[in-house]
């Protein structure tokens, strides 16, 4: 059962949901110290297992905060996590299975907090792991799903990589996940891929199970981590190379353990900085996915370090800048909370965090504020409006300036919408 085409949002949904009572089990994942509740969700409880690679849940003992709560109803399955403000309701078992993937995660890394947590995906290739990382649709994911193509690589994840102390990644054992349609320009043979492995979609995104997914506990130590950037259409891929600051300061921008109490400050700080000694950064600006592919093969598939294009020879990528700034968005529709999007807890920090984009989004104060006045569907120009109210000391243009490119970045990243 797949769920096609069916919708899942977050929130109440009208009307009374509830089923019969039915007894709860508890399913515990080995290396985890709490359980999951789950109730009438045999398949959901399938749907993960055809998508995970050496890690399945045992019957457990009730724990007194459960690692999250899965309960089917009438119009799907909700999941509730104690990392999640809201539960997210009428579920397709996909995009269930695909919560708890994100619970698991988030499980397993609050578990080991000797353990940095880096949002991004990492292939093992040529006796190294490269991450892939980058800003929202620089096409990480579909990146990560061509490479588990590739006979030779062994597909670490494509969302969350947990690093040890002592600087191996760890693969989780979660089939990446792509999201669908494909790109209208994937080559036959990408499709063909993608048709022999798809195991697990609901229309929206595929899991691909295939020969080159790592294990659940496979280690690796993490030599080499890729900025991804979109290039300009038709120019080849390139690399340049990160200076250590900037390659600590992606690290850091991409890492998701932070810790929460300032007594731990010190021991995160150093082992940033422990990782980032250890890791040559580069950023990858590419259009075409195959000449991505090749130029990671040829730059990563020998012993040494790939010789670096002049950063003067390399065309400014289009619609994610390296600055990671985007073309501010039109603040005079009227926005809103894309639905299944809500306030996820990761490491001390209050992050949006969404089914649809998959994209984890740390909220600052204002951010914070901004969100809270989209509870319900608000005109952007209003809101400016608003915050200038709230601040008189600044530049309306600036104020409105800010907000458009806060709505790109969310935009971006799948967690807003304006309305048509």
């Amino acid at each position: 059962m797949t769920g096609r085409g069916r919708k899942h949002r977050s929130g109440r949904t009208g009307g009374r949901q509830d089923l019969p009572p039915e007894p709860m089990r508890w399913l515990r994942w080995p290396g985890i110290a709490d359980a999951l509740s789950a109730r009438r969700a045999d398949t959901v409880i399938e749907a993960l297992g055809r998508v995970t690679l050496g890690w399945h849940p045992e019957p457990a003992e009730a724990t007194s905060t459960p690692l999250a709560e899965l309960t089917g109803r009438r119009d799907g399955f909700r999941v509730a996590s104690r990392w999640v403000d809201a539960p997210l309701d009428a579920l397709t078992p996909t995009a269930a299975a695909c919560a708890l993937i994100a619970d698991l995660s988030q499980g397993y890394a609050a578990d080991r907090p000797d353990h940095l947590c880096l949002h991004s995906g990492a292939v093992g290739f040529a006796d190294r792991l490269i991450a892939l990382t980058g800003a929202a649709r620089a096409g990480k994911s579909t990146l990560v799903a061509r490479l588990s193509a590739e006979a030779d690589m062994t597909i670490f994840c494509d969302d969350v990589l947990p690093v040890g102390a002592d600087g191996r990644g760890i693969a989780l054992g979660f089939a990446p996940r792509l999201r669908l349609p494909m790109p209208d320009a994937a080559s036959d043979a990408f499709r063909a891929h993608v048709a022999m492995h798809q195991t697990l979609e609901d229309g929206r995104y595929g899991y691909l199970m295939t020969p080159s997914l790592a294990p659940h506990g496979t280690k690796a130590p993490l030599t080499v981590i890729l900025q991804l950037a979109r290039g300009v259409t038709g120019a080849p891929a390139g690399l340049r190379a990160l200076s250590g600051a900037e390659t600590l300061k992606l690290i850091c921008d991409q890492d998701m353990s932070a810790p929460d109490r300032d007594a731990e400050i010190p021991d995160y700080l150093g082992r940033l900085s422990a990782l980032a000694a250890q890791v040559a950064g580069y950023r990858l600006i590419y259009d075409d996915i195959e000449d991505a592919v090749a130029l990671i093969r040829r730059s990563f598939g020998g012993a040494g370090l790939p010789d670096i294009v002049s950063a003067d020879a390399l065309p400014e990528p289009e619609g994610v800048p390296t600055s990671g700034m985007l073309k501010p968005a039109d603040i005079a529709h009227v926005w809103s909370r894309t639905p299944g999007v809500t306030v996820r807890r990761i490491g001390g920090q209050a992050c949006l965090w969404g089914i649809e984009g998959g994209g984890v989004f740390v909220l600052n104060a204002l951010a914070a504020a901004i969100w809270q006045a989209l509870e319900n569907p608000v005109n952007g120009l209003d809101l400016a409006g608003a915050l200038a109210e709230a601040f008189p000391d600044a530049s309306p243009a600036q104020i409105a300036l800010d907000l458009g490119q806060l709505f790109a970045r969310l935009e971006a990243e799948a967690l807003v919408q304006p309305a048509p």
